[in-house]
């Protein structure tokens, strides 16, 4: 969702000979209802969704049957950001925004054609980064080895249980697995994918993709886990000492492969 301030420098940026392509209360010819009028009916009655919906079926197939006042529309979308409803501003510029492009053409249209490519370079690159975003946070062509059947034994959330941890936000790991077999640590300071372990021994494990770090266990007689030391990049946890605090709450493995 956008911020307030950038659904107002949007409504600035209508040009304003478009905004007198009909007036907000009225229709020019007196017999066709305005559309902003109709939006706004379909807005209240049904909310954003369905008023979008109604507008896309109005323009531009049945275009000709209502004013189309840009003017109304802008302060329609605006009255929604003064009344707080982001949800259905955003909607309604999403409106004026197709009805911009819809009237440039039809007086500048080399305009509305520039307009149309840019607006496509922008979705071209919002794909591309999403593309490349989803390359690095779902690491399919890792080499991690063999997988495990008995990693449930290091499962836990690690941590500073005296509250003395070196950094100023406390560096807590979740330690589960992968539906696979692979153990994972998954930072809870940090909205970042989960990092897919390496087993290169009974108790050791390694991470070698994005940043490259070692993970090393300490176990109890029965074989289960109740601290580890990760060494390797500054990732906030290396050369601490975490103690295994409590267990998974709903320790679901993370399905990550497809």
């Amino acid at each position: 969702m956008r911020p307030v301030t950038t659904l107002l420098v949007s409504l600035a940026a209508v040009p304003l000979f478009l905004l007198g392509t009909g007036s907000a209360g009225i229709a020019q010819d007196g017999k066709r209802p305005l559309l902003s009028e109709e939006i706004s009916r379909v807005l209240g009655k049904d909310g954003p969704e369905a008023a979008e919906r109604h507008f896309n079926e109005i323009y531009p197939a049945r275009a000709d049957r209502y004013e189309i006042d840009l003017n109304g529309m802008a302060m329609l979308a605006a009255a929604q950001i003064q009344a707080n409803e982001i949800a259905a501003a955003e909607a309604v510029f999403r409106m004026v925004s197709v009805l911009q492009e819809g009237e440039l053409a039809k007086y500048m249209p080399g305009v509305a054609a520039a307009a149309r490519e840019e607006q496509e370079r922008d979705a071209a690159q919002r794909d591309e980064a999403r593309r490349a975003e989803a390359q690095e946070t779902e690491p399919t062509d890792l080499d991690l080895g063999p997988s495990r059947d008995d990693l449930s034994r290091f499962f836990g959330e690690y941590g500073d249980p005296d509250g003395q941890d070196r950094q100023p936000v406390p560096r807590n790991l979740y330690i589960f697995q992968t539906c696979d077999g692979y153990l994972v640590a998954a930072p809870m300071w940090a909205d970042v994918s989960p990092w897919i372990l390496t087993s290169t021994g009974d108790t050791s494990f390694e991470h070698s993709s994005f940043h490259t770090f070692t993970m090393n266990f300490e176990v109890d007689e029965e074989g289960n886990a109740a601290a580890l030391v990760q060494e390797g990049d500054d990732l906030g946890t290396e050369g601490s000492h975490l103690q295994r605090i409590k267990p998974l709450e709903d320790p679901t493995c993370w399905v990550w492969r497809g």
